[in-house]
C-alpha cells in the first residue's frame, strides 16, 4: 500500500512535460493584448476635432488614432513596394 501511495504522489507532484507550458502562452498573451486594447479604447474615448486643409471632422480620439496608424501602414507598404519596383527596374536596365 505504501508503494501505491508513493506512485500516486509521484504522479501528482511530477513536473509537467517539457512542452506543456507552451499551450498556455498564446491564451495568456492574447488575454493581455485584449486587456491593453480595452484600456486603450477606454482611455481615448473623448471627442476631438481633426482639422484637415479644407475641412474638419468631429470623431472619437480612438478612431482618429486607428485611422492614422492604418494610413501610416498603408503609406509605408506603398513606399516599400515602389522602392522594390524601382530597384528591380534599375537592375534590369543597368
Amino acid at each position: 500500500m505504501a508503494d501505491e501511495d508513493q506512485h500516486i504522489a509521484r504522479e501528482v507532484y511530477a513536473a509537467p512535460p517539457a512542452g506543456d507550458w507552451k499551450k498556455y502562452v498564446k491564451p495568456t498573451v492574447g488575454a493581455l493584448i485584449a486587456l491593453v486594447i480595452i484600456v486603450f479604447v477606454a482611455s481615448n474615448w473623448t471627442d476631438v476635432t481633426v482639422s484637415f486643409v479644407v475641412f474638419s471632422v468631429q470623431m472619437k480620439l480612438f478612431w482618429a488614432l486607428v485611422i492614422s496608424v492604418a494610413l501610416g501602414l498603408l503609406l509605408g507598404e506603398a513606399l516599400r513596394w515602389w522602392l522594390r519596383r524601382r530597384k528591380r527596374r534599375m537592375n534590369v536596365d543597368g
